[in-house]
């Protein structure tokens, strides 16, 4: 039982929190095709069992989608400020900087983002019932 656990793998992640800045729309290198880029504020809360005293803590993650359908979504209906849902896996890129250094980060390329609302329309009859899905949501599973 265990050899057949330790040949499976997965890379599957699920945050959800507020996008740091505007979505950045950019066009590939190949001139086929448009990526977004933006981040997301993910905040951890915790009270120490000792002083009852509350924390937080703020992580930051990069969402990059080549995904045109996910493109267009960001375009449309996120800004910053707004509330998200995502879904994808870890990615892994690599490139040479200007003073020729290798370089590396850890990104999260979704699969699925749903829009639960934003900033812009918290004051608005709308409130946070801004919700669209790309609809995605089991097609990444590995079963």
């Amino acid at each position: 039982m265990l050899e057949s656990l330790m040949a499976f793998s997965i890379n599957m992640v699920i945050v959800s929190g507020n996008v740091g800045s505007d979505p950045e729309i950019k066009q590939m290198n190949s001139g086929k095709g448009k990526f977004v880029t933006f981040p997301i504020a993910v905040e951890e809360f915790w009270t120490n069992k000792e002083t009852g005293e509350k924390n937080s803590k703020t992580s930051w993650f990069k969402i990059i989608s080549f995904n045109p359908y996910l493109v267009e979504l960001s375009e449309r209906k996120i800004n910053k400020g707004s509330k998200v849902f995502i879904k994808g896996k870890l990615k892994k890129s690599t490139w040479t900087d200007e003073n020729n250094k290798s370089m590396s980060s850890i990104n999260i390329e979704p699969s699925d983002i749903s829009v639960l609302g934003s900033k812009a329309n918290e004051g608005t009859s709308e409130g946070g019932n801004d919700f669209e899905s790309s609809g995605n949501e089991f097609e990444d599973l590995p079963i």
